[in-house]
């Protein structure tokens, strides 16, 4: 646990690395933490742009959605990862399920439209444009 909030902290005050350091920790201490493993997910995903960062990052939210499989916040990292590797379909329908269970957010919207844009459907694309 102590890992766990010094990651949050970190990352807050913009130590990837150290945040970073404290999420793996975190992980590797309780592998049934799935905050944990989405904070880790998510990170990699910002500090890492290349594939391989990515596949590692969806191995972990993997993780953490086989902990909570029905956690909105985890199937948008999930989402936002899958958009990133080309998997447009899986992107939509983990985006659309985050959407549905957290609310109206913009960063969602916007990655709804490149997915269904990417995908070949510029109408939806269009809808979820409008609406960020």
């Amino acid at each position: 646990l102590l890992h766990a909030i010094m990651g949050t902290i970190a990352y807050e005050d913009g130590d990837k690395e150290q945040a970073l350091s404290h999420f793996r920790s975190a992980c590797k201490l309780q592998p049934d933490d799935a905050r944990s493993h989405n904070n880790l997910a998510y990170l990699l995903m910002e500090i890492r742009d290349d594939e391989a960062g990515f596949r590692e990052a969806l191995a972990l939210i993997e993780e953490a959605l086989r902990v909570a499989p029905d956690e909105p916040m985890y199937r948008e990292t999930r989402g936002q990862l899958r958009l990133r590797l080309g998997d447009y379909p899986g992107a939509i329908a983990d985006l659309t399920f985050a959407l549905n269970g957290l609310g109206d957010r913009a960063q969602v919207h916007a990655a709804l439209a490149k997915a269904y844009e990417l995908n070949g459907q510029p109408e939806q694309a269009r809808l979820h444009r409008q609406v960020h």
